[in-house]
């Protein structure tokens, strides 16, 4: 598919990584861009692309994956006529591009503090504008004991934040952050 193609040159300009090194993950792209098109109506969409998806493909793999596959996603939004279809891809896609945010330039910042983070996992808060969504809510309505959980980890607190992203988008505008005046003297 064209879309494919051109995301994983992309991916290579973003990544600066030389195209051998991404064309080894354009299998796990394809595998990545499929998954998402087979359920872009799943409602939920899936988010947890590390443990459920595409078993036996590391989360490096899937990383990389997923950021080729959602810019594949983005440009076939932009070629589409079909709104909806539009709408259902670009959240897919953004869906895979915070994965890989959160797999590849979140993460380190959390490993060298595992057992800090570990202490700090029942008071993690996220407040918006007008909600504020609670970690410990998140694992009591789930059913999860969080002090077995780390936020630090980055498959204990993935999922977790897409559902506290979830609560800002089902309460947006009121929930979000306000913006910066745009006057920088005010």
């Amino acid at each position: 598919m064209p879309f494919i193609h051109q995301s994983v040159s992309q991916q290579c300009a973003v990544d600066n990584r030389n195209a051998p090194t991404i064309s080894a993950t354009a299998p796990n792209t394809q595998a990545m861009y499929d998954y998402a098109k087979a359920h872009l109506n799943d409602n939920p969409m899936p988010v947890d692309f590390g443990t459920t998806q595409l078993p036996g493909i590391g989360v490096d793999e899937k990383s990389a994956a997923s950021a080729a596959a959602g810019l594949a996603l983005y440009e076939e939004a932009g070629a589409s006529t079909d709104n909806d279809l539009a709408n259902k891809l670009i959240k897919f896609g953004n869906n895979l591009l915070a994965y890989r945010e959160q797999a590849k330039a979140v993460q380190p910042a959390f490993d060298s503090q595992l057992p800090t983070f570990e202490l700090m996992t029942p008071t993690v808060n996220l407040r918006m504008k007008t909600v504020t969504w609670s970690f410990n809510d998140y694992c009591k309505t789930n059913g999860i004991d969080i002090l077995s959980k780390n936020w630090g980890l980055f498959d204990d607190r993935w999922v977790p934040i897409v559902a506290a992203f979830q609560l800002g988008y089902d309460n947006y505008p009121a929930s979000i952050w306000p913006m910066p005046p745009s006057d920088p003297a005010q």
